[in-house]
């Protein structure tokens, strides 16, 4: 059963049986972008300035996170970075919010709007990275800031337009009222990033990653690994209140 048809099914039932333990909720969803102001792990202390995200589809499910390892891959050895996509198994359906927003991860938390879904024990979200759904902006991911290590200082900007479906991102509580937050780590997003390597055009000019350099493929590697998200239950039903 595909996961939209297997949440339709729960809805169903959660109204037509009593016996199944499930009940119809709604609770609303924001964003918000974290870490903006970090020390890399090559010793850059980076601030970010602007960064923004375009969201797709936003999904909860039974299932533990792609980076909860099986008993057997932790003996191997098997790290959290190495864990394979394949390893992972969604679960039931839970509840899916569906309207895609741009996000801008620099303002105070964004509204996502209300999630539909059915009672029960969250541990995985999906959820989707698509270009922006109008506008001139192509930009599904867009970061700019500002990287100094002792008298270096390095401004930035990356941008990287992609469709992509991110499974197995944390999220663990149970589905109610409560409102859920998705929490991106921008500051993982350019954590890689060689900034040495960036030559500005001019003293003080702004530097563009370039195509097939190392600091687009630094962006896109944290952009597109599940450990920059996680989706986080909050203390209030509208979200006012931090976990």
């Amino acid at each position: 059963m595909r996961p939209r048809l297997a949440l339709c099914a729960l809805l169903f039932l959660g109204c037509a049986d009593d016996t199944t333990g499930r009940t119809r909720v709604r609770f609303d969803v924001r964003a918000r972008g974290v870490d903006t102001t970090f020390t890399t792990s090559r010793g850059w202390a980076v601030r970010v300035t602007e960064a923004r995200v375009s969201l797709g589809p936003l999904r909860w499910y039974e299932g533990p996170p792609i980076f909860a390892l099986r008993w057997w891959e932790r003996a191997l050895g098997v790290s959290v970075a190495h864990a394979h996509p394949g390893h992972y198994v969604p679960g039931a359906a839970l509840a899916d919010m569906l309207s895609p927003r741009v996000v801008d991860l620099t303002a105070a938390p964004v509204s996502l709007g209300a999630a539909d879904g059915v009672t029960g024990a969250a541990q995985s979200a999906h959820m989707e990275l698509q270009p922006p759904p109008t506008g001139g902006d192509t930009a599904t991911v867009f970061v700019r800031g500002e990287a100094t290590l002792a008298s270096q200082r390095v401004r930035f900007r990356g941008s990287l337009a992609l469709t992509l479906n991110l499974e197995g991102v944390t999220a663990t509580g149970d589905i109610d009222r409560t409102a859920w937050e998705l929490q991106v780590s921008v500051g993982r997003w350019v954590d890689r990033v060689d900034f040495a390597a960036l030559t500005p055009s001019a003293p003080d000019a702004e530097v563009e990653f370039a195509a097939d350099s190392q600091a687009a493929n630094a962006l896109y590697r944290a952009a597109t690994n599940v450990g920059s998200y996680r989706v986080v239950k909050l203390n209030t039903v509208d979200g006012g209140t931090s976990p």
